[in-house]
């Protein structure tokens, strides 16, 4: 079961935004998914979140190492 609801949850974002006129570029193009807002702004958040964390966990290291 929970197989299934990965593999839905996996594939069921690709299948509702698989059709003709979904952005203004190649489908598979960098262009494609820096231009289009509906993949920019997760792009964004995925990036800050990353910098986010990997600076809080080198900051916890650096704490870690000082004591």
């Amino acid at each position: 079961m929970k197989k299934l609801i990965f593999l839905i949850a996996l594939f069921l974002p690709g299948m509702i935004l698989a059709h003709p006129g979904h952005g203004v570029s190649d489908g598979w193009s960098i262009l494609h998914y820096t231009i289009n807002v509906e993949h920019a702004i997760p792009l964004v958040l995925a990036v800050t979140a990353g910098i986010i964390l990997y600076t809080k966990i080198r900051v916890v290291k650096k704490i870690n190492k000082d004591i």
